[in-house]
């Protein structure tokens, strides 16, 4: 229904239907045991009341893997594209740990997941790599990733509260512009 939507031409259609379909071929398989009844999925923290600082933070999150006895919580967050097996020091992959780290904050600072601890944050790439292999990436939350992180988001807030774009031109796209 959703490619219907896009209104694709014939041949697109065909070719995004069965990369889908060989996609969910392989990743169900191997991923299916992590849907149970009390995996949540698609959880919108949209009223939840997370802040950093006096950042109000909101998303959705994929998939969390709650363990109510220990208060801990895995983060699941699906990919689509190229699988990647281990992390790389690239854009995009800096990316994905930037939204793995904004989810731990977000979350633990949540109203229904006071006490928790987001324990683990993974990548899973529905579309298998050459092998047919899903690939999941877990990222190890370290301490001044996070301070990082959170630096980061209260120096954005302050920027859109008070309308002060600064001018990024100056900087490369590249990965070394970014962390710059």
């Amino acid at each position: 229904e959703k490619l219907k939507a896009k209104r694709l031409s014939k041949n697109d259609f065909n070719r995004q239907q069965e990369r889908g379909a060989l996609a969910l071929a392989e990743f169900l398989p191997q991923w299916w045991h992590n849907f149970t009844p009390d995996a949540e999925t698609e959880r919108s923290f949209k009223h939840e009341g997370s802040f950093v600082g006096e950042a109000h933070l909101s998303g959705n999150i994929d998939q969390l893997l709650v363990d109510t006895d220990a208060k801990s919580i895995r983060v699941v967050d699906y990919k689509t594209g190229k699988s990647h097996a281990r992390w790389t020091h690239d854009v995009k992959m800096h990316k994905y740990k930037q939204q793995l780290l904004f989810y731990k904050l977000l979350v633990e600072s949540s109203h229904s997941y006071k006490g928790y601890d987001v324990e683990q944050g993974s990548l899973v790439f529905v579309e298998p790599d050459e092998n047919g292999k899903v690939n999941e990436l877990s990222l190890p939350y370290k301490t001044e990733d996070l301070d990082r992180a959170k630096k980061l988001i209260a120096a954005i807030w302050q920027r859109i509260k008070t309308l002060d774009f600064p001018d990024t031109s100056g900087y490369s796209r590249d990965l070394k512009g970014i962390e710059a």
